[in-house]
């Protein structure tokens, strides 16, 4: 290990002990939301995420492994597989929502446990791309029951704080994860790779199948005549289906598309940033942004308490729009690329504390499990965009080009959220 590495190292250490020290002492007594099926779908939570995590921090690496890691055919593999999981969301997600999530983890999960045995055993680009839709697909449908199950398990007025925890222990478990992974990929063999997302998700099906209960359904969704039925089959082959695109307001639709932004942001670092940081140091780097995002949970909850949302998701498009021009232009600077790790850390915990979750609690009963398809919306709009359009940045300038997908996108954000802050006023 040289010496620019093992600096970087207890650098890391340092944040994650300060950040620690500083969480045990500001959020550790709220604990009013335990109980025997909050802890549960908690646990369910963390490990699912945490397997589902492994793999797709993995991926770039793998297609390395693979021979197949120049930028173009990297963009290309996101690109097809994020389109393509984009367009079977909807179906696995309204299906989810429409159903107890317990029995529907319990369809999900067996299913799934086969795409790292896959991923192991396939080296050609087409049946990577074939697993990888796959594994977004079924996790697709999962994340939506965890969410349900997770959230309807939990007092409302505890929920930040519950979801606040669980970030913690989730991305000081990515973390973690993320060296692993860098690490094990080096190995002759990908069995022990493969072998860490397989435990997880037996682990992830072991808890809901003797832990997790069933949880309440809301009212309208328990009995459906066949008529409904009939209809809601139908609804579901067409896109997020376009009735529920109809009664959102023209105010909301664009909030959605902008919002995608934020994980697009995340996701275009966790994949260029091996590309441009090689390495363990690169891994390292993600790392930190991890235990960022697990510890500041805190401060977001403090936050959200006196600022409005609009106010909220103002700052994190900020925060990611300094980060990305800091990426462009300085990222040979170690100091910066900390910093900015630190500083996209923490905007994923606002947004997912801040908005995601706080969208979910003004939801209606009625209206939570359509909620929970719909906050899982940006993620999925913001992958065959992003991908595609940074595989034309990246083979016709430089991997630093890419951040430009997503620079445009918060300012116009930024400038609309004022836009609807006039208008109220």
């Amino acid at each position: 290990m040289n010496y620019r590495v093992a600096r970087l190292l207890v650098a890391v250490l340092l944040v994650s002990l300060s950040y620690w020290w500083i969480f045990v002492r500001r959020i550790n007594h709220h604990f009013a939301w335990k109980n025997r099926d909050s802890v549960g779908a908690m646990a369910v939570t963390v490990a699912f995420l945490g397997a589902n995590g492994f793999l797709n921090i993995s991926l770039v690496w793998l297609l390395v492994r693979r021979g197949l890691g120049n930028e173009v055919e990297v963009s290309f593999f996101f690109f097809v597989t994020s389109f393509l999981a984009l367009i079977t969301f909807p179906i696995t997600g309204n299906w989810t929502k429409r159903r107890n999530p317990r029995k529907a983890m319990k369809v999900f999960l067996p299913l799934w446990l086969a795409t790292p045995v896959l991923y192991s055993n396939v080296d050609q680009l087409w049946s990577l791309i074939v697993v990888r839709v796959l594994q977004e697909t079924l996790a697709g449908g999962i994340h939506v029951a965890v969410s349900v199950q997770s959230n309807q398990s939990i007092p409302e007025r505890h929920r930040r704080e519950a979801v606040s925890f669980s970030l913690v222990v989730e991305f000081t478990f990515i973390s973690g994860l993320t060296l692993l992974a860098a690490w094990l990929l080096d190995l002759p063999s990908l069995l022990w790779w493969a072998g860490i997302p397989l435990f997880f998700g037996l682990l992830t099906l072991l808890i809901v199948t003797v832990w997790l209960r069933d949880v309440y359904v809301p009212l309208g969704e328990q009995k459906q005549t066949r008529k409904n039925k009939f209809h809601e089959v139908r609804a579901l082959r067409v896109k997020l289906n376009l009735r529920t695109l109809r009664v959102l307001p023209w105010e909301d639709i664009i909030r959605y598309t902008f919002l995608s932004s934020i994980p697009l942001t995340a996701a275009l670092y966790g994949r260029y940033l091996p590309l441009v940081v090689p390495g363990m140091e690169g891994a390292i780097l993600l790392s930190l942004q991890s235990i960022t995002s697990a510890v500041s949970g805190w401060m977001v909850i403090r936050a959200t308490r006196r600022w409005s949302d609009n106010k909220l998701i103002q700052l994190v498009h900020g925060i990611q729009l300094v980060s990305l021009l800091a990426l462009w232009c300085l990222s040979e600077v170690m100091p910066v690329m900390i910093t900015v790790s630190m500083l996209l850390g923490w905007s994923v915990t606002a947004y997912i504390v801040g908005t995601v979750q706080g969208l979910y609690n003004k939801a209606s009963e009625e209206e939570k499990g359509k909620q929970s398809v719909l906050n899982l919306l940006p993620t999925k709009l913001q992958a065959p965009i992003g991908h595609l359009g940074s595989e034309r940045l990246a083979k016709k300038w430089d991997e630093n080009s890419v951040w430009w997908i997503v620079i445009p996108q918060h300012v116009f954000a930024i400038a609309f959220y004022q836009f609807i802050q006039r208008k109220k006023r």
